[in-house]
């Protein structure tokens, strides 16, 4: 997944330290939170927040790619069944 496009103004925001970011696309930000959930908790929100906020991208993005979300969650059972035998 390429992450290094251009962004425009309209995706321009700040970060919870109020620094210069960038908001991800609804595929993006399924990825990361994914991705992140299986490495580490996170400090800006709940495990809850977190959970809801998954479902909400999944059923955002399901419809339309349920190719991605199916691949997206066989990864993340994979890497998190590689995590906890370590």
């Amino acid at each position: 997944m390429k992450f290094n496009t251009i962004f425009n103004n309209k995706r321009a925001t700040k970060n919870h330290e109020g620094a210069k970011a960038y908001m991800l696309g609804p595929k993006e930000e399924l990825y990361t939170t994914v991705v992140s959930s299986i490495l580490s908790k996170s400090y800006y929100e709940t495990e809850n927040e977190r959970l809801e906020r998954i479902k909400s991208l999944v059923k955002q993005i399901g419809g339309e790619e349920p190719e991605f979300v199916a691949k997206l969650a066989v990864y993340a059972e994979q890497d998190e069944s590689e995590n906890s035998t370590q």
